[in-house]
């Protein structure tokens, strides 16, 4: 009867540090994962930040030259075109709106992926995260957020060169 016992008792051992061993593997899994979107999101986040903001300094930096310059338009010998450079001024603002945008898009899309992120399941089972009713939804709407503030920017760079072509036309009115 002792050796009976002794027999199960190992097998109740010899499971419970299986079960530790695959506790461990999950952990691990976990923080992983969770260190990867951070440093994810973190890299992303920061380098289309940087972006936004030499968008932003570009077209609100041509939007003041052009009122500066707009203010000293008589000195010019060479006849200048006041409708392109309000034109170009124009699309300079544009360029600024639509950075605007991008920034708040790339906001709520950092927001989203956040609460991505964290609607995993975490279980104690291979794979050790499980996706839940929200994870799949979250995931469309940061793809579709992100889509929207790449788009914003691209038309805020758009409007920038626009707003240089309207310059140059503007040089070449006679």
């Amino acid at each position: 009867m002792s050796g009976s016992s002794d027999e199960t008792l190992k097998q109740v051992t010899e499971a419970q540090r299986i079960q530790d061993i695959e506790r461990e593997h999950a952990l691990r899994s976990h923080e992983r994962m969770k260190s990867l979107e951070d440093l994810g999101v973190n890299s992303s986040h920061d380098y289309g930040l940087a972006a936004l903001r030499a968008l932003l300094l570009v077209n609100g930096g041509a939007a003041v030259a052009m009122l500066g310059f707009a203010s000293t338009l008589d000195a010019f010998s060479t006849p200048v075109s006041i409708t392109e450079i309000a034109l170009a001024t124009t699309k300079f603002g544009y360029g600024l709106v639509f950075t605007i945008l991008s920034l708040g898009f790339a906001y709520l899309t950092s927001y989203v992926q956040t609460m991505h992120a964290s609607s995993f399941k975490h279980i104690w089972e291979w794979p050790y995260l499980e996706s839940t009713s929200r994870t799949k939804s979250l995931f469309i709407v940061t793809i579709a957020l992100t889509i929207i503030s790449v788009v914003a920017a691209v038309v805020a760079l758009i409007f920038f060169w626009l707003g240089l072509a309207s310059i140059s036309s503007a040089f070449g009115a006679q």
